[in-house]
């Protein structure tokens, strides 16, 4: 990745403004930065997989909280009932223990897709209509892309035939000596 914060700075910057719905999506990288001056905030961005605005970045902000006196790419931590834990839990259909090493790779390892449900933002944070002209969408969520198998998924798929057919050959092979 280019120079710390050009991330941030590419998508942060830009007015997208694509019709809110769901879409599918896929995870690109996450940077760490604080926001308003005060609020550490952990920015995901997310490509949109299909459609008019396919290969469109959007951003999904969660916030998070300083780890070991720092907030860097690496060195974060959320809470137990943050939205990037519930979120990331559900893409990935895993449990995580360690609230300060969240593995982001693998919303790109462990599920190729995800649904980001996407919004216009339309007021300010002090609750001011912005201008049409200025307005522009983020990610207000992410799920599991319904179609979406994991890994885990086909192992439990597999062993499941796989007991099958032992039962299947085992009542023809008592059935015909």
């Amino acid at each position: 990745m280019a120079k710390k914060g050009s991330l941030i700075d590419k998508i942060a910057n830009e007015l997208i403004l694509i019709p809110e719905g769901d879409y599918k999506a896929r995870f690109i990288d996450h940077e760490c930065g604080v926001f308003f001056g005060r609020q550490p905030k952990l920015m995901a961005v997310f490509e949109i997989q299909e459609g008019d605005y396919q290969g469109m970045m959007l951003a999904r902000y969660y916030n998070v909280k300083f780890s070991r006196g720092g907030l860097t790419k690496q060195r974060w931590k959320v809470g137990r009932s943050s939205d990037l834990l519930r979120e990331f839990s559900d893409s990935t259909m895993l449990s995580y223990k360690r609230l300060d090493q969240l593995p982001m790779t693998d919303w790109r390892e462990r599920c190729d897709y995800v649904k980001a449900t996407v919004k216009t933002v339309k007021t300010s944070s002090y609750q001011r209509q912005i201008a049409e002209t200025a307005q522009y969408s983020v990610i207000q969520q992410i799920n599991r892309w319904s179609d979406n198998h994991s890994l885990r998924d086909n192992e439990v798929f597999i062993q499941t035939a796989l007991r099958t057919h032992a039962q299947i050959e085992e009542m023809h092979s008592s059935t015909y000596p």
